[in-house]
């Protein structure tokens, strides 16, 4: 998988980054990263990653800070896909 590093995150940061996204990618294909952090010159930092189907995830990610996303309606087609199998 080749990710485009951020410019914000140094060299040695980024190697941590990938190694702990190849761990979490062995069981979720689809990962959205969001990671905020202080510099050392005491500024907020942010920087997102977004691995497997972008445009679902950013349309998920969408619909959550809209607060369109029912978590009651979710838990419900869970149940069904579950009693499919």
């Amino acid at each position: 998988m080749k990710l485009s590093k951020p410019k914000n995150i140094s060299k040695n940061e980024w190697q941590e980054i990938q190694r702990a996204i190849a761990i979490i990618t062995e069981h979720f294909p689809n990962l959205a990263i969001f990671i905020n952090w202080v510099s050392e010159d005491g500024e907020t930092q942010h920087a997102h990653i977004l691995i497997g189907n972008k445009l679902a995830l950013q349309n998920h990610i969408r619909q959550w800070s809209d607060g369109e996303l029912d978590e009651e309606k979710d838990e419900n087609e869970n149940d069904e896909i579950e009693r499919a199998y």
